[in-house]
């Protein structure tokens, strides 16, 4: 049996927005599948049974298998977000976004932790980045849909 190069992951969107959904990455050779695998179960736990303890404990695990790999920090960033760890989640946010500055979820994500810290200037600024760079059309709606709820008259 051949076994692709490739797998992709599912990762879901910040459970604190309105815009909640998978994305998907790709996974190719050379990733330790041990990582790719404790987050996957992170997310079943965190996403399908709402279970932060064990998400966190399985994310963690990925993390110390394969401290490359970016999902495990951004799974975990939208943990510790619902734990009400928003300096750890800030931290994680930007290390997905020091490993590949593309991932504008992470970036979305990075403003939301910023917005619940009272740094709202650095939240817009975030958002308005995002929209300007026009990334693919589903991370696009969600951060004008971010902006207007960042925005002073909409509250979150």
């Amino acid at each position: 049996m051949r076994i692709s190069p490739f797998v992709s992951v599912l990762i879901s969107f910040s459970v604190v927005t309105a815009f909640a959904r998978p994305i998907e990455v790709e996974v190719g050779r050379g990733r330790n599948w041990n990582a790719v695998k404790l987050v996957d179960q992170a997310q079943d736990q965190f996403f399908k049974n709402g279970d932060v303890t064990g998400a966190h404990k399985s994310v963690d695990a990925a993390i110390k298998a394969d401290p490359t790999y970016w999902p495990a920090f951004y799974i975990r960033a939208q943990v510790l977000m619902k734990e009400h760890h928003y300096e750890a989640a800030l931290h994680d946010c930007e290390t997905v976004l020091h490993q590949d500055s593309t991932v504008v979820e992470a970036a979305l994500l990075r403003a939301e932790v910023n917005y619940y810290l009272g740094r709202c200037a650095a939240s817009m600024k975030e958002v308005e980045h995002c929209i300007l760079i026009r990334p693919r059309q589903d991370a696009f709606a969600r951060a004008y849909g971010t902006r207007r709820r960042f925005e002073p008259d909409a509250g979150l």
